[in-house]
């Protein structure tokens, strides 16, 4: 009967808390490690956040996200010794005496909170086991261990597109992208797909999902432990924790989880992002095909096209493959002639969740006369895929002389 009455009681208290506290919102920004501290399995190298042009996007960055008017700043950094969690950082940051840091707490988490003019800026960090060893000893003992580093082979092949991506990206921009709810549900699965290691008791996949976890709840439970009703908090953090951090958010009561995307730069330009990113790729494309009497060119220019790739010409016909097109492009068009995109003709436009498609005008030149004889209209059907971008259909049609209207 007591302990009836005392959940009864808890019930009405927590009810009557519901009730009368202000929301709390969170917003969780996933980054990259601007200073690369090489903690990760494989560690993106990018150019300098503290050159002149990267500072200039930091600061669009940081100017984005004080629209949302936050009330706290959190950080990945340890602070249980320190009182009220407050870094002591924050105060030379404000003193001048921060030097030149390249870490992404000082560039957004400092700097943000500066200009809300916060006195104190907040660690929440957790320690935590990852226990991967035991993973691969598993994996070695049961037949898997090629399998097991073809996994860890695949973060090396996104963080190796994501250092290309950055070469022509801005701050903003990656950090939109990997702030994506697709994008972090992506990275996680990695997490998820190690629980297929273990059989009977012996469970290393479990476990290094179960540590993982554990210290993702122990970073929300600091967090949980510092707000207040009302406050709106930025959590700028590693973006492999995105995905925890934001379930944990989600599911606590009285708490709102809020999309970075829809304050980080570009937001209202998503299609001008999407428009640059479909050029950038397009350059690449024809850069690696102009190119293409080199092997390594011509295997260039055919990573950018998926295995069952379509291409309907109006002369030639339609190959149904990647190695049907290439071994035509091979054959007719390297060291033979070379392809230019007509300035002002080039068109994007958004296709879902699939990808996009880029329509255009270009042109194709004699190698060795650099006269430009022909012209045609294309069309190009991109799909993004665990954050690549691969050609899946093209139409070329309409092929006339260059001085044709």
């Amino acid at each position: 009967m007591i302990l009836k009455s005392l959940a009864a009681t808890a019930a009405l208290l927590f009810a009557a808390q519901a009730a009368s506290d202000q929301p709390i919102e969170v917003m969780i920004l996933g980054t990259y490690h601007f200073a690369n501290p090489g903690l990760d399995m494989h560690n993106a190298e990018i150019d300098d956040v503290l050159s002149p042009h990267r500072q200039k996007e930091v600061v669009a960055v940081v100017d984005a996200l004080a629209r949302f008017k936050p009330t706290r700043v959190a950080v990945e950094a340890h602070a249980d010794e320190l009182p009220s969690r407050s870094l002591p950082g924050y105060a030379e940051y404000l003193a001048g005496k921060h030097g030149q840091n390249r870490n992404e707490i000082h560039q957004i988490g400092f700097r943000l909170a500066s200009q809300m003019k916060h006195g104190h800026v907040y660690g929440i960090d957790a320690d935590g086991e990852f226990p991967f060893e035991a993973l691969q000893l598993y994996a070695a003992a049961n037949g898997r261990a090629e399998q097991l580093q073809q996994a860890v082979d695949e973060i090396g092949v996104r963080t190796q597109r994501f250092e290309e991506r950055a070469r022509t990206a801005s701050v903003g921009e990656l950090l939109r992208e990997m702030n994506e709810p697709a994008h972090i549900r992506d990275d996680h699965a990695w997490y998820m797909r190690t629980l297929s290691y273990g059989a009977g008791k012996a469970q290393p996949g479990a476990h290094l999902v179960a540590s993982w976890t554990a210290r993702n709840i122990e970073i929300c439970a600091r967090l949980v432990q510092l707000a207040k009703p009302g406050d709106r908090i930025v959590v700028v953090y590693g973006a492999g924790h995105s995905h925890l951090l934001r379930q944990c958010v989600q599911d606590l009561p009285g708490w709102k989880l809020v999309e970075p995307n829809e304050y980080l730069p570009g937001a209202a330009a998503s299609a001008d992002i999407l428009s640059a990113t479909i050029a950038a790729l397009d350059t690449a494309v024809f850069d690696s095909f102009n190119q293409c009497k080199s092997p390594e060119q011509l295997q260039k220019n055919a990573s950018f096209f998926a295995p069952d790739v379509e291409f309907y010409h109006d002369i030639a016909g339609v190959t149904w493959t990647r190695q049907e097109l290439i071994a035509n492009t091979e054959k007719n068009a390297c060291g033979n002639y070379t392809r230019e995109l007509i300035p002002g003709t080039l068109r994007v436009f958004p296709i879902g969740d699939f990808g996009a498609i880029e329509q255009g005008v270009h042109r194709f030149c004699q190698t060795a006369t650099g006269k430009c004889e022909g012209m045609a209209d294309f069309v190009m059907v991109w799909r993004k895929q665990d954050n690549a971008w691969q050609i899946t259909r093209v139409l070329s049609y309409g092929h006339r002389p260059n001085d044709s209207p």
